[in-house]
């Protein structure tokens, strides 16, 4: 399968879901979309060494606001060739400080959006199933998978999520231990990465009311659909194909769609996101503490959607209830 066989990005074209249900993600999708062409020319030209920059969090998932942040993965293929810590240093200054300049938000200066991801790091074959990885190309590697879209580099993005698939890959355990499929190892990391943000969030942001609550709902709407979508593909992924390579480019294919995209074709109603982003959206904007009746209801009918989802697609299978 070559880049132009793939559905189109999500900002070339408008959502599948129908939009009457969803008028809030709809006039977001635009907005999104019109961010990221912005955000494309402010970056300017970049190094050979630069393989791709993508974008993740709202704006790849094509629901961002005006308080979201514009979170950037700048890949730095050293496979065959060095870069430099001050070379990768001076690119990510460059193109913060080009972003400052438009007026988009940052993301925070020490997360996983701060450094460049390097390939070495992501493909480091001594990193599989290592507990003690550094954090950041953890996370890195995460994202890379679960929501990236590209803003420069589509084919070289491509390229490197079936490089890290192959990574994941594996058969013998798989074999002998009748797995679901030569990406069970995926879907523990993914497991690791969901549990490790729910433990942060429930400590992070405690004395900023206000943040603390919008980082929770997140948790239990947008985080959670992220994830849960990405874990339906890996087990649709391993129904369709039998072969590693069918199974990769089954998974490549899928992630042309955001995660809501993906999850509304699986049965779930996209009425009752847009209302709880709505929520999302003002409470980041206006300062809001506490979480309203209805909104709870919400938030409580998309998990039940998602257990649903779970009884009526993957026969209640254990690997994707985890998550609920």
């Amino acid at each position: 399968m070559t880049p132009s066989d793939l559905p189109r990005r999500p900002v070339h074209r408008q959502p599948v879901f129908d939009v009457r249900q969803a008028p809030h993600l709809a006039e977001a999708w635009n907005q999104s979309a019109a961010r990221l062409k912005a955000v494309r020319a402010a970056i300017g030209d970049l190094p050979e060494w630069c393989a791709c920059v993508a974008v993740c969090g709202s704006l790849a998932r094509m629901e961002a606001h005006g308080a979201s942040d514009v979170d950037l993965l700048i890949v730095a293929d050293d496979r065959h060739e060095s870069v430099s810590d001050g070379q990768a240093d001076r690119l990510m200054r460059d193109i913060r400080q080009r972003l400052k300049q438009g007026g988009f938000r940052q993301p925070k200066p020490d997360g996983i959006f701060s450094v460049c991801a390097r390939t070495r790091d992501l493909l480091d074959p001594g990193a599989r199933g290592r507990i003690s990885e550094r954090l950041v190309p953890f996370g890195q590697r995460m994202h890379l998978l679960l929501d990236a879209q590209p803003l420069i580099g589509n084919r070289r993005l491509i390229a490197l999520q079936k490089d890290l698939l192959q990574w994941y890959s594996e058969t013998r355990v798989m074999t002998v231990f009748e797995e679901a499929g030569p990406f069970h190892w995926l879907w523990q990391d993914v497991q690791r990465y969901w549990r490790s943000l729910r433990s942060r969030t429930y400590r992070r942001d405690r004395h900023d009311a206000n943040r603390f609550l919008v980082r929770n709902v997140k948790l239990r709407s947008s985080r959670m659909m992220q994830i849960f979508a990405f874990l339906l593909i890996l087990d649709d992924a391993s129904r369709s194909a039998a072969s590693v390579s069918d199974q990769s480019e089954y998974l490549v294919h899928h992630l042309h769609r955001t995660p809501a995209e993906r999850l509304v074709e699986s049965g779930m109603a996209i009425g009752d996101w847009d209302r709880v982003w709505c929520f999302l959206r003002e409470a980041a904007q206006n300062g809001i503490t506490d979480v309203p009746d209805d909104v709870r209801a919400e938030l409580q009918r998309l998990a039940e959607q998602a257990a649903d989802i779970v009884k009526t697609r993957c026969d209640g299978r254990e690997g994707t209830a985890w998550i609920l």
